[in-house]
C-alpha cells in the first residue's frame, strides 16, 4: 500500500495520537504524527515506524476549516460516484454525482 504525501518518522505514535507535533532541530513544525505502521505478527503497531501529515498540508486544511468552516479542497482525487461491492471482487457503480468528474466524463449507469 502506498501512502502519498506523508513523512516517515521514528517518533512514537500512541493509540489515539496523544503526542504532539513533529518538529525539526530548529523547533519548526514539519508534520503531525498520525499513523503507525502495523505489525501483523504482533497484532499492533510496528515500533519505530510511523507517518506524519506534512506541515504544509496541515496549514492548508486548517486554513480552509477556519476560513470556510469546512474542507473545500482536500487535494485528493475523487470520482463523484457511489459504489457497491460485487461477488467477483470488483465494484458496481450505483450512482453518479451530478457535476462530478465521472458525470463530466459521461460515465453513465446502464440498466440491467
Amino acid at each position: 500500500m502506498a501512502l502519498p504525501n506523508v513523512i516517515q518518522t521514528s517518533a512514537p505514535i500512541n493509540p489515539g495520537n496523544s503526542g504532539g507535533a513533529l518538529v525539526d532541530l530548529e523547533g519548526r513544525v514539519v508534520g503531525i504524527p498520525t499513523l503507525a505502521a502495523g505489525d501483523p505478527q504482533m497484532g499492533g503497531a510496528a515500533a519505530g515506524i510511523g507517518f506524519a501529515i506534512p506541515g504544509n498540508t496541515v496549514r492548508d486544511i486548517a486554513g480552509q476549516l477556519i476560513g470556510q468552516g469546512k474542507v473545500t479542497n482536500s487535494h485528493r482525487a475523487w470520482l463523484g460516484v457511489e459504489v457497491a461491492a460485487t461477488t467477483s471482487g470488483g465494484v458496481l457503480v450505483t450512482k453518479v454525482q451530478a457535476g462530478g468528474p465521472a458525470a463530466m466524463a459521461a460515465l453513465g449507469l446502464f440498466p440491467g
